[in-house]
């Protein structure tokens, strides 16, 4: 699989799950839903927690920034990888703002 595909892949993946979620959640009345909600997120921290492999447990993911060598991508320097993220911003911040 292509690494640009990598976004829209996971975007996909994050719609089926929230709506799978939310099939349940909010069909619930105000309470219920609330506690459906927090169950639903300590579930997911546990997980995160309990698959070290995948998440790194309590210390988290640790990548170097400017090199994703898992995924093929090497952005160079930090100087780089602040201006991705800046014109990225930016450019979140204009369709924001229409």
């Amino acid at each position: 699989m292509s690494v640009v595909l990598v976004p829209l892949v996971g975007g996909i993946a994050g719609l089926v799950l929230g709506a799978c979620v939310a099939l349940f959640t909010v069909r619930s009345g105000k309470v219920v839903f609330a506690m459906i909600s927090l169950a639903v997120g300590q579930l997911a921290y546990s997980a995160a927690t309990i698959m070290t492999g995948f998440s790194g447990g309590d210390e988290g993911i640790r990548i170097d920034p400017t090199h994703a060598a898992g995924w093929g991508i090497d952005f160079g320097s930090p100087v780089n990888v602040y201006l991705l993220i800046a014109v990225w911003a930016c450019a979140r911040r204009s369709q924001c703002t229409r």
